[in-house]
């Protein structure tokens, strides 16, 4: 008997079942889904706002935004010109108007874009050390 069913309409059989049981369970469930979907976006708008999360997340937009101000505020205003004490002085002010920056991935990430264009912008080697001295001012 199952020899007579080809593949597609196996398949198609399998897809349909499928379609069916999601909608069961859907509809089982949508209370707790609709719940799931609002939570995700009331976090998503405290994401979009700038804020940062209740546990202090921060997302890859806020992190460009920090690295976007570092540039704008501190990296190109002082050019070629500044000394690396400057530069490292600087960013230790404007890094404290910023909450959630501690963590150790956040950390690293900005460390890499502030080495990056300290290197580009001012023509200033930045090494991970005197980063760690930055952050433990902080």
């Amino acid at each position: 008997m199952l020899s007579n069913v080809s593949w597609g309409q196996y398949l198609t059989g399998v897809g349909v079942l499928l379609v069916i049981y999601y909608l069961v369970v859907a509809g089982l469930f949508r209370k707790d889904a609709v719940a799931f979907l609002s939570k995700l976006r009331k976090k998503g708008g405290a994401a979009k706002t700038g804020q940062a999360g209740s546990s202090g997340n921060l997302t890859v937009e806020q992190l460009e935004a920090i690295v976007g101000d570092l540039r704008t505020k501190v990296f190109l205003p002082m050019g070629h010109s500044a000394s690396k004490e400057q530069i490292l002085s600087s960013l230790q002010k404007e890094l404290t108007g910023y909450p959630g920056i501690h963590r150790k991935a956040y950390r690293y990430a900005l460390g890499n874009a502030i080495m990056q264009i300290a290197a580009e912008t001012c023509a200033i080697q930045i090494d991970e050390k005197e980063l760690n001295t930055l952050w433990d001012k902080i």
